[in-house]
């Protein structure tokens, strides 16, 4: 239906964007991997030829058997590898729910974690919390089309997000931060009109007048820094169960990856129980002390 036709004008609307600079490589996937034949599997100059031979094997690319990502992304991991030099750029297109989140990020978290990874889910239906995941790993975004209406404005964005981005190699200090409880771990790159969050706990209340530094490289590998005055602070109630999240998500990434599970264990259930946030290993309990009918 329009799902699959939206995923096919995604795919051509990113590699039309490409110019004779870049390269590509296209995979289509089901419980088989496919690409275009004339580029045999390799990642290729994005020439006229080349986009067209992409945009032509995605036009005959249909609905088939079930959604098996590993393989898929193992291959472009292997591609993009085989020339470190350039930017490394990997789109994922699904329409479909993605099981087995945990195997997969121990198995491909550290290879995402090298490449700036986009995500586009398409339909209600997609698994966009892995989808958020398998971009926050990779230092990119996650988009999400609801309906074939959203698809070129959706498309606009992460065109935007697939250029240059205006920062990279983000970095942020205070003398007062404490600098191992930012969230998310890895930074992303900053693009226009892309506002990036991120959260850090202080090691102290700050003063007004205090200042923190947010590191970056620009374009052209320039490095930058930017020095942000307090003006004032005020606690925060949402922020805390903000942080709690972030941090959350972080530790349960890696706890899926198989980093340390025992001490990642006792910390996720521990900042889950301070900050009140729900993980995987905690859960609410709702009581309701009312007395229905007092009469007996």
């Amino acid at each position: 239906g329009w799902k699959m036709v939206a995923a096919r004008r995604a795919a051509a609307r990113i590699v039309d964007s490409l110019t004779e600079r870049d390269r590509l490589a296209v995979i289509a996937f089901d419980n088989q991997c496919e690409s275009p034949r004339a580029h045999g599997g390799a990642l290729v100059p994005a020439t006229d030829r080349h986009r067209f031979e992409a945009v032509q094997f995605l036009a005959g690319v249909e609905a088939r058997g079930g959604t098996e990502l590993a393989e898929p992304l193992r291959r472009a991991a292997a591609l993009l590898r085989s020339h470190p030099a350039h930017d490394q750029v990997l789109v994922l297109v699904t329409d479909r729910q993605v099981g087995n989140e945990d195997q997969l990020l121990a198995a491909m978290g550290g290879e995402l974690g090298r490449l700036r990874v986009f995500t586009l889910g398409i339909d209600q239906a997609v698994n966009a919390a892995f989808l958020r995941r398998l971009a926050g790993l990779g230092g990119g975004a996650c988009e999400l089309v609801e309906s074939e209406d959203r698809l070129d404005e959706v498309m606009g964005k992460i065109h935007r997000r697939i250029a240059t981005p205006i920062l990279t190699d983000l970095a942020i200090d205070g003398r007062f931060l404490d600098a191992a409880s930012q969230a998310p771990r890895r930074l992303p790159s900053v693009f226009a009109g892309a506002p990036v969050t991120v959260y850090l706990r202080c090691a102290e209340r700050p003063a007004p007048g205090q200042t923190v530094t947010v590191h970056g490289r620009l374009p052209a590998g320039t490095a930058t820094a930017l020095t942000v005055v307090l003006d004032s602070v005020a606690p925060g109630v949402d922020l805390e169960a903000a942080w709690g999240r972030a941090r959350i998500r972080d530790l349960e990434d890696r706890y899926a990856a198989g980093e340390n599970t025992s001490a990642l264990e006792r910390e996720i259930v521990a900042t889950s129980l301070r900050h009140r946030v729900l993980s995987r290993f905690t859960a609410f309990v709702a009581i309701d002390r009312a007395v229905v009918n007092p009469g007996g």
